[in-house]
């Protein structure tokens, strides 16, 4: 898999698989175990594929695998996980072999494992770092072209992911013997609250240069750092905050990048469980809205990494790619 250049073009990430599955493609929105059902239930596998190649045919030039919900806290067993995983890797790798004339690539998911948005919940590293290892890295490598640590509310929920694929590939790289390579190209993003802190209560550049300083010492080929599942006004907070470490960023040559969501404020205490109804959407972010922001971002704070998370479909994701393959992004120099 290519490194996304920042000096050359916008990546185009693709949008919100799960709402989409439930809007279009008549999938229960199950309250425990959300898109999660897609998986488990063969019947909904082709709906599946459809959604990852409705991203792709709007541009998205990567999927990332449905396995989002497919989680110890949701209530699988470890051999469920590993079980579900891979045909969520093998659902997306299919999709994407469709359109072997163009790139087009996967990133495995590396989830919250308890619950989204609640850094209190957090496992605990020793047990979290294993069961990422055991239950997505280990079992999903042969499907994808990346990682996607993704909805994560610390640093230390970042961290403990980048220490999975860590172990996950030298482990590999001593039994197979091999030297001189990098683990996969690895995308993180963090979910940032009102003021545009993360759901830790850390700044993003706060958390963001404890992450590079992690992925520099284990030889991570980290990518890109993005904030994602929030509303787009705090990920604007966000991103102006990494001014501060964008050099460092630079020099280890990580991308910046976002995907929000177009959902309505998400509290502190939110649980899936405890939710009996869908978040609700917002009304004020239509396409033309969504793409304003992103072009905005891509000005600002030089943005080189696009996408969207719940809400956003493949309507809003065709015209961020229309829009971005007309845009001349800033040089090396420029940035």
């Amino acid at each position: 898999m290519r490194a996304m250049n920042a000096a050359q073009h916008i990546r185009i990430l693709d949008g919100g698989t799960g709402e989409e599955l439930f809007k279009n493609w008549h999938v229960p929105d199950d309250r425990m175990i959300w898109s999660a059902i897609a998986v488990k239930e063969e019947r909904y596998h082709e709906a599946l594929k459809q959604v990852h190649l409705s991203f792709l045919k709007a541009g998205s030039m990567y999927v990332t695998c449905n396995n989002f919900g497919i989680t110890p806290g949701v209530g699988f067993s470890e051999d469920s996980i590993k079980e579900l995983n891979q045909i969520a890797g093998r659902i997306a790798r299919d999709a994407v072999s469709t359109f072997a004339d163009v790139e087009r690539e996967v990133l495995g998911s590396l989830p919250p494992l308890v619950e989204s948005y609640r850094p209190d919940k957090v496992m605990g590293h020793d047990e979290g770092c294993r069961v990422y290892k055991e239950c997505i890295v280990d079992v999903m490598d042969e499907y994808v072209d990346g990682w996607l640590a993704e909805t994560l509310s610390s640093s230390d929920e970042v961290i403990m992911a980048l220490h999975a694929i860590h172990d996950s590939y030298y482990q590999k790289k001593e039994e197979e013997q091999t030297g001189g390579k990098t683990t996969k190209p690895v995308y993180v993003s963090m979910c940032v609250k009102r003021g545009g802190c993360v759901r830790s209560g850390e700044t993003a550049s706060e958390a963001s240069a404890k992450i590079l300083e992690k992925a520099r010492a284990w030889g991570i080929q980290l990518c890109g750092i993005l904030f994602n599942c929030s509303r787009p006004e705090d990920v604007t907070l966000a991103l102006r905050d990494m001014g501060s470490i964008r050099g460092m960023m630079d020099d280890m040559g990580v991308a910046l990048g976002a995907y929000p969501n177009r959902l309505t404020e998400i509290s502190d205490t939110w649980e899936l469980a405890s939710s009996p109804e869908p978040q609700a959407m917002r009304q004020d972010l239509d396409e033309e809205a969504f793409v304003q922001l992103c072009m905005e971002w891509v000005e600002r704070y030089h943005v080189t990494i696009l996408g969207g998370c719940c809400g956003i479909g493949p309507e809003y994701i065709e015209r961020l790619s229309s829009r971005c393959s007309r845009k001349k992004l800033p040089t090396t120099h420029d940035l």
